[in-house]
């Protein structure tokens, strides 16, 4: 299962430190060339990687979903 594989290796990833964002670009449309919020970006796929939980009780509703996404700088 690759897809369970990406979920775990995010999930990792979205637990380190802000400042180790390294990973972050593989994971971002190349068209965008580079210019993106690393922030911003991150805080996207940890939504995304809560959206996939395996756990049905562990995702966000999707009033939660909007309260996240309203709130990313």
């Amino acid at each position: 299962m690759a897809i369970t594989r990406l979920v775990r290796m995010l999930e990792e990833n979205t637990k380190m430190q802000a400042s180790t964002q390294a990973w972050i670009p593989g994971f971002i449309d190349p068209r965008l060339n580079g210019h993106f919020n690393g922030m911003q970006a991150r805080a996207m796929i940890k939504l995304a990687v809560s959206c996939v939980q395996e756990d049905r009780n562990m995702r966000p509703t999707m009033e939660n979903v909007v309260q996240q996404l309203l709130s990313v700088p």
